[in-house]
């Protein structure tokens, strides 16, 4: 009974996508004069604003790139920044309209390699609207497009986006387990997946060329695992590993980790048997604030807010939690459908 019972949920989560996808803040894009692709990547290694990277990569877009791989490559940064903003409507448009404008100006190898990463794009946007059917979907279509491409002729690029698709694969498994659909094993195939790329990190570290952030966001999802299996031991060292890895990260990228650090630390005191409310409330206000004040990433700031009303709602304090409940639906509606574990 349990695939009728999915089946039923997906549709009614279909419907309430379609509602806030109308809801959701559309973000203003504006010209920048004057801006190439090497400025927007030299700003995004040494800065955060992701709206004013998206600025930057529109400008590119519509005006400034010198060949069609760049507009491209422009394209899909921008499409990623808009996702970073909770505006999957105009991210979808540039994904789906510009995209296919300028692939026949670059060679087949690297085509695949930009059809892969469109795809990939649209998995995280199905990954933020719970759509985790079609995120798997994506993914699996952004693997064989990569896999056009002989592996002797693979980059870091490829190897990178290969990894990707790796970890988002456990995303969606760990969101249809979240959803409470437990057939098929969900939750041991999302820790499959982490395990997998983490393989892939640890090979680079040994190698001499660590991804400190990445190996840690895999951690972190193992932890978020863990505490759906009520195993709360093993979600803490996950946990606290993430956190050591997190702290190798440079400062200029440091301040987003360290909110979904605290996120995440707030959500194990919610849900854990031995949790602390005060705790709780002090790792999500720390989340909110940081990623409000310093990496003003609205769905993590939604997320966070959201922890903290169901944290006051646990606390019977249910005036505190309709307010941040409020803040957490202002500050993106989409954080209705995916909840506490989103951000």
């Amino acid at each position: 009974m349990e695939i009728f019972s999915e089946a039923k949920a997906n549709f009614g989560y279909f419907v309430a996508r379609n509602i806030l996808e109308r809801l959701a803040p559309k973000v203003n894009l504006k010209y920048k004069d004057s801006v190439t692709l090497e400025t927007a990547k030299e700003f995004e290694v040494n800065n955060s604003s992701f709206d004013e990277l998206a600025d930057i990569y529109y400008s590119v877009v519509l005006f400034n790139h010198r060949n069609a791989e760049e507009a491209i490559e422009s394209t899909i940064n921008l499409s990623q920044q808009l996702i970073n903003l909770g505006d999957f409507r105009s991210s979808k448009y540039y994904l789906s309209k510009f995209v296919p404008r300028y692939l026949s100006g670059i060679d087949s190898y690297r085509q695949y390699y930009y059809l892969a990463r469109r795809e990939e794009k649209f998995a995280w946007i199905a990954d933020y609207e719970i759509g985790y059917k079609d995120e798997l979907n994506h993914l699996s279509s952004a693997k064989k497009f990569l896999e056009n491409i002989p592996h002797d002729l693979w980059r870091n690029e490829e190897r990178s986006l290969d990894s990707t698709i790796m970890h988002f694969a456990g995303r969606a498994y760990f969101g249809l387990d979240n959803q409470g659909f437990h057939r098929g094993g969900y939750i041991h195939n999302a820790v499959g997946y982490f395990n997998y790329d983490l393989e892939k990190y640890r090979d680079l570290r040994e190698n001499g060329n660590p991804n400190p952030a990445g190996e840690g966001f895999n951690h972190a999802w193992l932890a978020r695992c863990y505490m759906n299996l009520e195993d709360w031991n093993t979600s803490l060292r996950e946990l606290d590993t993430a956190g050591v890895l997190f702290d190798e990260v440079s400062e200029s990228s440091k301040s987003g980790l360290r909110a979904h650090f605290n996120f995440l630390k707030g959500l194990y005191e919610l849900r854990s048997a031995n949790g602390s409310v005060g705790e709780s409330i002090h790792y999500f206000s720390e989340a909110a604030r940081i990623w409000e004040d310093l990496a003003r990433y609205p769905f993590g700031a939604a997320s966070a807010h959201l922890g903290l009303a169901k944290t006051y709602w646990k606390w019977h304090k249910p005036i505190d939690a309709v307010r941040h409940l409020k803040v957490s639906v202002q500050t993106n509606p989409y954080v209705l459908l995916r909840g506490v574990p989103g951000g």
